[in-house]
């Protein structure tokens, strides 16, 4: 049973309450149906990620639809920190690869050719399966 099925609990419902009690879960789940969508979820996602950001205040910009105006907040946040985590993160990358050194295990990287394996293995059953469809068999598309 799908618990999101607004009709699955009414016609339930209907077959197993009396009339009244029947008509009062029916006028609730219509009522409260809309809470359960992904933009809703997705808000109160993004509200407790920015509410979680205790060291600075984050702008949330006014937008008639306050879903959308958290959704912004959130990824001006995240890309604002990308931005300032670039230049040490280049740091680090220059400095280990003018010493030559590796900072991965032997394990990590097999970890990354297996990676890179799956990589070809799709990409090579998506230009296939191109191919069988009678396309070109290329990624311009």
């Amino acid at each position: 049973m799908n618990i999101f099925d607004t009709k699955l609990h009414i016609t339930l419902a209907q077959l197993i309450e009396d009339k009244q009690t029947s008509k009062l879960i029916t006028e609730y789940l219509k009522g409260t149906e809309h809470h359960r969508t992904y933009e809703n979820e997705r808000a109160d996602e993004n509200l407790q990620y920015l509410s979680e950001i205790k060291d600075e205040l984050i702008p949330i910009e006014a937008h008639d639809d306050y879903r959308v105006a958290l959704n912004r907040a959130v990824e001006s946040y995240r890309s604002k920190k990308t931005i300032e985590h670039l230049p040490l993160a280049f740091q680090k990358y220059k400095a280990t690869h003018q010493l030559g050194i590796s900072l991965g295990t032997e394990r990590e990287k097999e970890q990354f050719k297996t990676y890179m394996n799956i990589g070809k293995n799709w990409k090579e059953a998506i230009l296939r399966g191109r191919e069988l469809n009678g396309e070109p068999k290329d990624f311009d598309f």
